[in-house]
């Protein structure tokens, strides 16, 4: 059984809670997102020393290959308090499927990421759904380094909020948490919303 480690658990449990968040505003340290326009061997020896170090000389940074670090991205949370007399579970559930998917697909495009799948008793795997641990272990069980996870609420017809967190697995502790606000229910601001997302993730310093 895999141990789930305080402080990370802890924060899972506070990011659970944040996600039933309604009117809560983003505090100055968050960032907000705010979309324009619509968009379409050997032992070692002395002889053996002196030819490694020969061959650390020469090589190159440039020959050095990152390795892309593995990401549990997990499914987001969706929340509607909007009150629209329409019922859009159904076109908000594809909207949601269809960021997941992109999102998983264009980390994995970048090269500094190599999204994992999570295995969960009774999915959707969110982090609303899992408590903490079962939610590390799983991540862990993957071969996760870290979770991204989150959830979107629709406040109102022209106002969606999201709330995005990035945990580090190996260094047990929490490297991102942000807030994004979008314009729209429509698929050209959920695009908008993932774009910005993705270029969160690229500008992630993770220590190694």
């Amino acid at each position: 059984m895999l141990f789930a480690p305080h402080r990370l658990q802890r924060a899972l449990c506070m990011a659970s809670a944040a996600l039933a968040f309604a009117a809560a505003s983003a505090s100055a340290g968050e960032k907000r997102f705010s979309p324009g326009p619509a968009l379409s061997g050997r032992l070692p020896g002395s002889r053996g020393v002196v030819a490694l170090n020969a061959q650390l000389v020469g090589d190159s940074a440039e020959d050095v290959t990152p390795v892309a670090v593995p990401v549990a991205v997990i499914d987001f949370d969706y929340q509607d308090t909007s009150g629209e007399p329409r019922n859009q579970s159904a076109e908000h559930h594809a909207l949601m499927a269809e960021f997941m998917n992109k999102l998983r697909n264009d980390l994995a495009a970048e090269g500094k990421f190599a999204p994992v799948t999570i295995v969960c008793a009774n999915p959707p795997c969110t982090i609303a759904s899992m408590p903490p641990t079962a939610l590390i272990a799983a991540a862990k069980e993957a071969g996760a380094r870290l979770i991204l996870c989150g959830g979107v609420h629709k406040m109102s017809t022209l106002i969606q909020w999201g709330k995005i967190q990035v945990f580090d697995l190996a260094a047990d502790r929490l490297i991102d948490d942000k807030m994004l606000t979008f314009r729209g229910d429509t698929n050209e601001a959920w695009l908008r919303a993932e774009a910005f997302l993705v270029e969160e993730m690229r500008a992630l310093d993770i220590a190694k």
